[in-house]
């Protein structure tokens, strides 16, 4: 980089600056009004510095530029805005100058409140146009109305009161004093260990749940369309008669059609095609069908709690002969027709409530609610009648609950230490039940040698034969001689109960069948033809989707498939006496099979 070299002064400038402080002192100038008269300097002044003489200079300097400055503006000033009057600068008058002024600010002043005054007038028209404060008012009513809709549906069944209830508690962590001395020390830990493991009585304030109130008031139906589906469901008989058809248990139903026989009806019902009808918005996981001969009523349970009632004699309708109602606050796991009253549905949930649905008066009445709030994942009634059910739950827990009696009336047992799946009775001795559960055994149990005093309840006959959870247990339907069992270490066995071996059930089959799909769809179960002692069903994952037919000697003996049935069919139920079986998938769909009435 090129730098110019800065210039010093030389010893010849210092000399000619010393020569003038020496001669003659510089006069230092006094500002004046316009004109600058310099001081001639005395004989007695002092003699002043380098750095004095430098300063004066510079203050010269600024003085002369400053007046020049003031001197050419007051020109400027004089020329644009003055007047000349015989050669002389007259400025403006200080009178004029501010009327001048204060015009001009009203003036600014009037302006800008019209433009204010225009801008709200614009804008009001603006909110006149998008009509908000109507809007607001439209929304108010709106929602004000529906409120009131909302507190009419309310009966007074579903005003529930308080009651205080007494039950086992530990009793809560003591706020330790300060310890001083060690005799303070020791009183404070005796005290500590005198209440270990004590319970104290605490009392719960808790609403009582009403017994009954209607199936149609959580709906967002209008007045108009229940009225509507009310005559629909009894036109078409929903609201079954009184009358029993409960399954034949003769020797003489073993020695019906042949399986070669239903297998060339099921070809013709795949051949036919299957019905797919999407019912409820969640996953499907239960099934269970009227075992009226006169009538096609399914009823399905979703993951939501919303129990449908889909009559597949009314499906040319515009609604699909479907209707939904909420019945539960969790998923529904388990719902059956009560064997000698088609007219109500048994169900129970997650939520820890057992109730049923009255179909004529569309009506629910809860049964049982779990005061320990444990969840209910299963159940199945004793006999035919339907009074005595058992109801499993989450914790391995059973809950045997006689119909007959108040609402929370039930005895509680111990009989698994993991969640219970299923539970089935046997169709001739009522007495013995078997129930399957997440800790991989198989129990076999009297309903009247269960106790509780011994803490968990001994089983007469228990099954290992499972190295993971068992997801169903069996009985056959008409005898109850064979057990069918279903594991997700994907397995399906086969057990004998006729005989007794050293307290064990042989098992007699075994197959090997992929019954853990995945996160996205429920584990696979077996389950028997309500009719038949040598058929069951499954869903599968193969492709082709299908739902197979296995004989005892665990072969398949037909496919169930359709170019519409595009998904696993966890949930499957064949009619009791009608011939057509439904498979519901995670999607909330159902398949529906139906050949003709000569097979069965």
């Amino acid at each position: 980089m090129n730098s110019t070299p800065i210039s010093t002064p030389t010893k010849r400038k210092k000399k000619n600056i010393e020569e003038e402080m020496n001669s003659t002192p510089v006069s230092t100038p006094t500002r004046q009004k316009k004109t600058r008269t310099p001081q001639k300097a005395t004989s007695s002044s002092p003699r002043r510095s380098k750095a004095q003489v430098e300063q004066e200079r510079k203050e010269e300097s600024c003085g002369e530029h400053s007046e020049e400055n003031i001197t050419s503006d007051i020109d400027k000033v004089g020329n644009s805005s003055g007047s000349e009057d015989d050669g002389e600068f007259v400025g403006f008058s200080s009178a004029h100058s501010s009327s001048d002024d204060s015009d001009s600010e009203e003036e600014n002043w009037k302006d800008i409140m019209a433009q204010r005054a225009e801008a709200l007038q614009s804008k009001e028209q603006q909110l006149q146009e998008l009509k908000i404060v109507e809007n607001i008012t439209r929304i108010s009513n709106f929602v004000t109305a529906k409120k009131e809709e909302t507190s009419k549906k309310v009966t007074t069944a579903t005003e529930k009161p308080i009651e205080e209830v007494k039950i086992e508690a530990p009793m809560k962590r003591m706020s330790l004093p300060v310890v001083k001395t060690p005799e303070e020390k020791l009183l404070v830990t005796r005290r500590i260990e005198e209440q270990k493991g004590t319970k104290g009585i605490k009392i719960v304030r808790r609403h009582i749940p009403g017994t009954k109130h209607s199936m149609l008031t959580s709906v967002d139906y209008k007045q108009e369309d229940v009225k509507k589906i009310v005559k629909l469901l009894q036109r078409k008989r929903v609201a079954f008669s009184n009358a029993p058809s409960p399954l034949s248990t003769d020797d003489d139903d073993d020695d019906g059609d042949a399986v070669d026989k239903f297998v060339d009806e099921a070809e013709k019902a795949v051949k036919r095609g299957c019905v797919v009808q999407s019912i409820v918005d969640k996953e499907i996981t239960a099934i269970s069908m009227s075992s009226s001969p006169n009538e096609k009523l399914i009823a399905i349970g979703d993951k939501q709690g919303v129990l449908a009632l889909w009559n597949f004699g009314l499906r040319a309708n515009d609604d699909g002969g479907c209707y939904k109602f909420p019945a539960h606050k969790a998923s529904l796991r388990c719902l059956k027709f009560k064997p000698n009253d088609n007219r109500k549905i048994f169900m129970c949930s997650v939520d820890g409530r057992f109730r049923v649905a009255d179909l004529t008066g569309f009506q629910y009445d809860t049964c049982l609610i779990d005061d320990d709030a444990k969840s209910l994942t299963c159940f199945d009634f004793q006999d035919s009648m339907g009074q005595v059910a058992v109801v499993g739950a989450t914790n391995g827990d059973i809950l045997l609950k006689d119909l007959r009696t108040p609402q929370n009336s039930a005895s509680t047992y111990d009989v698994h230490d993991r969640t219970i799946k299923s539970i089935s009775f046997h169709p001739r001795n009522s007495y013995y039940f078997v129930t399957a559960s997440n800790d991989t055994e198989i129990k076999l149990l009297d309903i009247r040698k269960l106790s509780r005093r011994h803490g968990k309840v001994e089983a007469p006959v228990t099954l290992t034969e499972h190295e993971k959870s068992v997801e169903s247990a069996y009985f056959s339907p008409t005898s109850g001689n064979q057990l069918l069992t279903t594991s997700l270490d994907n397995t399906i066995k086969l057990f004998d109960t006729r005989k007794l071996v050293k307290d064990r059930i042989k098992c007699i089959s075994s197959v090997q069948h992929q019954n853990c799909p995945g996160r996205w769809f429920s584990n696979l179960r077996a389950s028997w033809h309500p009719k038949r002692e040598d058929l069951f069903l499954i869903g599968s994952m193969h492709d082709p989707r299908r739902i197979e037919v296995f004989d005892t000697d665990m072969e398949i003996r037909h496919a169930y498939q359709d170019a519409n049935l595009s998904t696993v069919c966890p949930v499957i139920e064949h009619h009791p006496h009608l011939n057509f079986l439904a498979g519901g998938t995670s999607s909330g769909k159902v398949y529906v099979f139906e050949y003709s009435s000569d097979s069965c």
